[in-house]
C-alpha cells in the first residue's frame, strides 16, 4: 500500500496526553472508587492500571517535581496516596468530561477500543513473561505493556479520520508503521517513547516502546524490559506460530516453549476475567460489544453529581470574604473543564457594571481595575450576561468582531481565544467567568453546553449561599454590637445616678463647711473630678452606632424579590407561611446602600415569621414617588397576620429590650432596623392592621 501525504514532525499531528480518552467502563469504576466514603488506594490502583491513559496521566502528575522511580511503580497505591484524593479526582473528572462530550464516529470508537484491548493483552503477557524469567519488578513490565501503543492512540485522536480508517484496515504492525512514517514523518513507537522518556528515571520502558517491533536478533544486548515487551508484542500477533520465537526466548530470557504457552494462556484468562468484571461479554470483537450508551448515561449522572457536590457546593465559612468564594468557583471551573487561565467578573447591580474580582493568575490587583459596562455592543462579556448564554470569541464561521475591550481581555489572558460563561440563577445575575484557551479548545468547550449549564447553576447557588451567610454573619455582628452598646448605655445610666447623689452631697457639705477654707478647697477638687468622670460617662451614653455606607443605585423591586425568594424557599415553607407581593411599577432606581436595605427587609421578614408560630400570611408592597416632607420617597410595607403589637409596646417598638415574642427575643432586631433606616436618611413606623397583625412602613429617599 502507498499513502500520499506530506511528512512533517510527528508532534504536529499527535494529540497531547491530556486529550487522550479512557475506556468508559474503567472511568466508571474509578469514579465509583473515588466517591467511596473511605478511598481504598489498593482498589483505586487496580482500577487505574486497567487503562493506559489514566496510568500515563497519574505518572505525568507524579513526576511534575522529579521523575518517577521504578520502585514507585511497584507500590503504585502508595504513589496514589501521596498524590491525594483531590488530585486523583481532578484527573478523573477531566478524563470523564473529555469522554462524555467528545465527538467520535463509529470507526474512531472501534479503533480506540481495539487499542485499549491490545494494550491490556500486551500488559498481562509482558508481566507474565517477566515473572517466568524471575524478573524483580513485574509491575514495571506490566506498565511497559500497557503503554506500548499509547503513540497509536495519540495519532488516532490527533487525526481521527485518516488514522482510524488505516488502523482498522492494515494487516500488520509493519504496514501501519509504514503508513505512519510516510504520512506523519515518524512512527507511533517513537512517539510513545518520546512521551515516556523523561517520566520514569531509572527504567528502560521508553526504549522498550521504541524497539518493540525490532527483530529479535537486534535486541540481544538490550535490557530485559526491552526484550520482554518485544517478545510480548510479537506473541500478541494473531495466528502466530509460537514455536518461531521459542528458541530466542529460551536463549535470551531462559523461558522454554511450555512456559511461553502457559504465560500466554494466563494472560488471556486475566483479560477474560477483566471483561467479565467490567460487564463486557462476547469479546470476539470488543469494539462491537461495549454498551456505550448505558455507561455513558451512568457517567453523565456522575458528572452531574460531581458538578453539584465536588467542590462546587463546598460551604464557605461565614466569615469568608466574597472574593474567596469567587476564587473557589474559578478553581472548580478549571478542574472540571481542564483549563488553567480564567478570570471572574462580579455583577454590580447598583452600578450595572461587571467588576473584575478574581483570577487564576497572580494579577488580581490589575484585574480589579477592570470595570465593564453592561450594555449591548460594549463587550462580549456584557453580551454574555445580557443574553444569559455562553459567548465565544470565535465560531465555526470565523472570528467575531472584537471590541477594544475584547482585545484587551485577550491580551490580559495571553491567549488566542476566550469564552464567556454567565453565572445566572433564577434570573439573578452573579457575574461572568472568562476563560482563555487555544482556538482548537474553543470548539470542544462549545459542545459541552449541558455541563456548562449545570456548572453555572451550581456555582450560582454556591455564591448565593455565601452571600446569604455573609448577610447573616453581618446581622449577628450588628446584633452583638447593639447589645454591647445598649449594655454600655445601661451601665452609664446606672453609674450616673450615684454620681449625681455624691455631687449633691458635696454641695451640701460645701455650704455647711463654708468657713473652713482648706476643706472647701479639697471638696472643690473632688467635685471637679466627679464632673470629669460624669462627662466621660455622658460620652459613653452618646456612643455612635452609625456606620458610614457607600451608596449606589439599586432596583428596589428586584432586591425585594430576591430577599422574599430566600425566605419563601426556607423559613416560609417550613412554617406554613404564604407571601403576597404587590410591587409598584415605574419605581426609579434608588440611591441607597443595598446591604442595609437587604438587612432591613430580612429583619422585618424574620420578625413576621416569629410573630406567626402557627402559620399565616406576609404581604410585601412597594410604591414610588411618594411626597414626604417635600421630598420624593419610595414606600415599603411589610404586613403580617400575627398577634399584632400591644399599645404598651407600640410606643417603644424601636427601642431595644422590648418584645412581645417571648423571653428569647430581646427586641434588638427592630432597634437595628431603626438605626439602619436612620442611617439611610429614611423613616420607619409601625401600626396594627385593620384585620389584625402588625404592619411596618418604611420611607426611603429617592
Amino acid at each position: 500500500m502507498h499513502w500520499i501525504g506530506k511528512a512533517q514532525h510527528h508532534n504536529q499531528f499527535a494529540a497531547g496526553v491530556d486529550e487522550l480518552p479512557s475506556l468508559p467502563q474503567v472511568l466508571l469504576e474509578v469514579m465509583d472508587a473515588c466517591q467511596a466514603p473511605s478511598v481504598d488506594f489498593d482498589q483505586l490502583a487496580d482500577s487505574i492500571c486497567k487503562d493506559p491513559v489514566l496510568l500515563l496521566k497519574i505518572i505525568s502528575i507524579a513526576c511534575s517535581t522529579r521523575p518517577v522511580q521504578t520502585d514507585q511503580l511497584q507500590s503504585f497505591s502508595q504513589m496514589l496516596a501521596n498524590l491525594g484524593t483531590s488530585t486523583i479526582r481532578t484527573i478523573v473528572i477531566t478524563a470523564t468530561v473529555n469522554y462524555y462530550f467528545a465527538s467520535s464516529d463509529e470507526k474512531n470508537s472501534r479503533a480506540q477500543k481495539r487499542i485499549w484491548q491490545d494494550s491490556l493483552r500486551c500488559a498481562y503477557l509482558t508481566s507474565e513473561l517477566a515473572e517466568e524469567a524471575g524478573y524483580q519488578n513485574s509491575t514495571e513490565a506490566y506498565c511497559a505493556g500497557l503503554l506500548h501503543n499509547v503513540g497509536e492512540l495519540m495519532l488516532l485522536i490527533g487525526n481521527p479520520k485518516e488514522y482510524a480508517e488505516t488502523y482498522l484496515s492494515v494487516s500488520s504492525e509493519k504496514e501501519l508503521t509504514l503508513f505512519e512514517e510516510e504520512w506523519f514523518g515518524a512512527n507511533s513507537c517513537a512517539l510513545g517513547a518520546d512521551t515516556i522518556q523523561n517520566l520514569i528515571a531509572d527504567s528502560f520502558i521508553s526504549d522498550a516502546l521504541l524497539y518493540q517491533q525490532e527483530a529479535t536478533s537486534a535486541i540481544t544486548d538490550t535490557p530485559q524490559i526491552v526484550q520482554f515487551l518485544n517478545l510480548a508484542q510479537k506473541l500478541c500477533t494473531p495466528n502466530l506460530a509460537l514455536e518461531s520465537y521459542a528458541p530466542a526466548a529460551q536463549q535470551q530470557l531462559g523461558i522454554n516453549s511450555q512456559q511461553l504457552l502457559d504465560a500466554k494462556e494466563r494472560a488471556e484468562q486475566k483479560l477474560a476475567n477483566l471483561y467479565h468484571q467490567l460487564g463486557i461479554h462476547n469479546t470476539a470483537d470488543l469494539a462491537h460489544n461495549i454498551n456505550d450508551m448505558a455507561v455513558r448515561n451512568k457517567l453523565g449522572g456522575h458528572i452531574k453529581g460531581f458538578a453539584t457536590m465536588f467542590g462546587l457546593n463546598q460551604r464557605q465559612g461565614v466569615d469568608t470574604l466574597q472574593e474567596n468564594a469567587w476564587y473557589g468557583v474559578l478553581r472548580n471551573f478549571n478542574i472540571l473543564f481542564g483549563f488553567s487561565r480564567a478570570i471572574a467578573f462580579q455583577y454590580k447591580q447598583e452600578s450595572n457594571l461587571l467588576q473584575g474580582i478574581a483570577g487564576s493568575g497572580g494579577d488580581t490587583a490589575k484585574l480589579k481595575q477592570l470595570s465593564l459596562q453592561v450594555s449591548n455592543g460594549r463587550s462580549m462579556v456584557a453580551e454574555c450576561l445580557l443574553n444569559a448564554a455562553p459567548c465565544y470569541s470565535e465560531t465555526l464561521e470565523g472570528k467575531h468582531a472584537h471590541s477594544l475591550t475584547d482585545q484587551q481581555l485577550l491580551r490580559f489572558l495571553g491567549s488566542e481565544s476566550f469564552a464567556c460563561i454567565p453565572l445566572i440563577d433564577n434570573g439573578f445575575r452573579f457575574g461572568v467567568i472568562v476563560v482563555g484557551m487555544k482556538r482548537q479548545q474553543l470548539l470542544a468547550l462549545s459542545h459541552q453546553e449541558l455541563l456548562i449549564e449545570q456548572f453555572s447553576k451550581a456555582a450560582s447557588n454556591n455564591l448565593a449561599e455565601q452571600q446569604q451567610s455573609a448577610l447573616i454573619f453581618q446581622q449577628s455582628l450588628d446584633t452583638q454590637r447593639a447589645q454591647q452598646v445598649n449594655g454600655i448605655r445601661k451601665l452609664a445610666h446606672e453609674a450616673a445616678n450615684p454620681l449625681g447623689v455624691i455631687s449633691n452631697y458635696i454641695q451640701v457639705l460645701t455650704k455647711t463647711l463654708d468657713s473652713d477654707e482648706t476643706v472647701n478647697k479639697q471638696l472643690n477638687l473632688i467635685r471637679e473630678e466627679l464632673e470629669r468622670v460624669s462627662s466621660l460617662i455622658d460620652k459613653m451614653k452618646d456612643v455612635d452606632v452609625s456606620v458610614k455606607f457607600e451608596e449606589g443605585l439599586i432596583n428596589i423591586n428586584q432586591l425585594i424579590e430576591d430577599q422574599v425568594s430566600i425566605f419563601r424557599n426556607s423559613v416560609f415553607a417550613t412554617n406554613d407561611i404564604s407571601c403576597d407581593m404587590a410591587l409598584g411599577d415605574g419605581i426609579p432606581l434608588l440611591k441607597s446602600h443595598a446591604p442595609s436595605v437587604k438587612q432591613i427587609l430580612t429583619n422585618l421578614l424574620k420578625n413576621a415569621v416569629e410573630a406567626m408560630p402557627h402559620g399565616g400570611k406576609v404581604r410585601v408592597s412597594s410604591r414610588g414617588n411618594v411626597n414626604f416632607n417635600g421630598s420624593l420617597h419610595v414606600v415599603l410595607t411589610i404586613a403580617d397576620t400575627g398577634t399584632g403589637i400591644t399599645d404598651q409596646v407600640m410606643s417603644q417598638a424601636f427601642m431595644p429590650l422590648n418584645s412581645t415574642k417571648g423571653k428569647d427575643h430581646t427586641g434588638l432586631g427592630l432597634s437595628i432596623v431603626s438605626n439602619l433606616v436612620a442611617n439611610l436618611n429614611g423613616h420607619i413606623s409601625c401600626s396594627n392592621g385593620i384585620n389584625g397583625g402588625a404592619e411596618f412602613t418604611i420611607l426611603l429617599p429617592c
